[in-house]
């Protein structure tokens, strides 16, 4: 079905008073049933050679303010970078401490993110993304 019928666009000038809409504590525009978080398993037991980092990844991110990775690892230690951007470019963000389970707290800081993981000897990777906002 074609529907052809729609008026023409409308050019708009001026400014849009949005005072009556509510904010939250930050002054950002607050959405009825938008969920409050995002609990997501990004790999479950991966296997991982020590001899290469693995990158999980990209993952979407855009719209939310906290980043949680809970990484475990059955190597005796590991340490793992996050990293943000989009569209293939991504700079680090932080690095965990060397440990075998890591729970890293991040504030978002671009629309993707990706985890790199340095293992220490032949492991099975498990991480979770919590996001919040």
């Amino acid at each position: 079905m074609e529907v052809t019928n729609f008026p023409p666009v409308q050019a708009v000038n001026g400014t849009v008073n949005v005072g009556n809409l509510p904010l939250d504590g930050d002054g950002n525009v607050r959405v009825a049933g938008a969920p409050a978080y995002r609990w997501t398993q990004v790999a479950d037991q991966f296997p991982l050679t020590n001899a290469n980092g693995y990158t999980f990844g990209p993952i979407d991110v855009a719209g939310w303010r906290r980043a949680y990775f809970l990484i475990a690892s059955s190597a005796s230690s590991m340490q793992a970078t996050v990293q943000w951007g989009g569209n293939g470019f991504f700079v680090d963000g932080g690095i965990t401490p060397n440990t075998h389970n890591v729970v890293f707290t991040t504030e978002v800081a671009g629309p993707q993110a990706q985890l790199r993981v340095y293992p220490t000897g032949d492991t099975n990777i498990t991480v979770w993304l919590y996001l919040s906002n």
